[in-house]
């Protein structure tokens, strides 16, 4: 019976969000049980949501006590877990899987296809090409195949309300010689990240400052938004990189996205056409954002502001 697996990444005790999509969409790949490998310590509420997904009956935690993960560390130990009879290993598109599953795929001499945003059957699926602008059907002549699944795209599966799956603690295989960490450093976030936000407000270079920016944020917070950006405000140094969205950055796909101040190049919309509603706010009126956008205000950003509020109440968004 081929297995297929799923790889979820766990940092500070959770479980990086968007997993259960990957089981979701792991599941639309075959008909058998899914077994999930956790990359790090995890908290034991975050393993009991696994175990309560349905279709799930093995997980296994590959930690150490430094709690340092290096790729040439990870690969071995995955493979050693994997069933001899492998049909398919999932998992988020993100840096972690870029620098892990390309690896796993040359050790099993085996395909892979990366940034899949649909399953048609479980021999098809989509991969979006140039920014968004081309959907690519690939069909899959070859088993085992590894994939990277755009978590905005798969609905959440539908938990148990019983504990199915069996948990096993593999130790992790010792750095090899050479490998050492030079320092490590904290990132907080919010309770609204982008992976998980129902509102994201994001701004662009035409914000024209930090402290701008401050005030976007201020707005984000009075909604219980997250904050994105555009690569070109990232540049200009108004927002740290983690607040990138678009295709070289975050994939989002919120219920509402509201963009202030963003011209709509391709590489932005390639990560936002998930969204089920688009408000746009810039002072061009020939910008490429509109295009996309379901609501369009050619005027000053922040005096835009409450009269978003008012959208936002009246089709009852918030």
């Amino acid at each position: 019976m081929a297995k297929t697996y799923v790889i979820a990444e766990a940092s500070n005790s959770k479980l990086v969000p968007g997993y259960l999509n990957a089981i979701a969409a792991a599941k639309s790949l075959t008909q058998q049980q899914l077994s999930v490998i956790v990359i790090g310590a995890v908290a034991p509420p975050e393993l009991v949501i696994i175990s309560r997904c349905p279709d799930v009956n093995n997980i296994f935690i590959l930690a150490n006590n430094e709690g340092c993960y290096f790729a040439e560390q990870i690969v071995p130990a995955i493979v050693d877990v994997l069933d001899v009879d492998l049909h398919s290993i999932v998992m988020l598109v993100s840096t972690f899987s870029k620098n892990l599953l390309p690896r796993i795929a040359g050790l099993l001499q085996c395909e892979m296809v990366s940034n899949v945003e649909a399953i048609n059957t479980p021999n098809e699926v989509v991969q979006p090409m140039y920014a968004g602008d081309i959907k690519a059907t690939i069909a899959i002549k070859s088993w085992p195949c590894l994939f990277t699944i755009r978590a905005s795209s798969f609905a959440s599966p539908k938990l148990s309300v019983h504990e199915c799956a069996s948990i096993t603690t593999i130790a992790m295989p010792a750095v090899e010689q050479g490998l050492s960490l030079l320092n490590t450093s904290t990132v907080h976030h919010t309770a609204v990240t982008l992976a998980n936000a129902k509102i994201i407000v994001a701004g662009g270079r035409a914000l024209g400052s930090r402290e701008n920016f401050q005030k976007l944020s201020a707005f984000a917070a009075k909604i219980g938004a997250a904050i994105g950006a555009t690569r070109a405000a990232v540049d200009a140094g108004f927002a740290p990189n983690s607040y990138q969205i678009g295709q070289t950055g975050q994939i989002v796909a919120p219920e509402v996205y509201i963009a202030f101040g963003i011209s709509g190049s391709a590489q932005h919309v390639a990560g936002i056409t998930n969204s089920k509603v688009i408000i746009a706010v810039n002072t061009d009126a020939d910008a490429n954002i509109f295009q996309v956008a379901d609501y369009g205000l050619v005027m000053d950003l922040f005096e835009a502001m409450p009269k978003i509020l008012t959208v936002l109440t009246e089709q009852n968004l918030l």
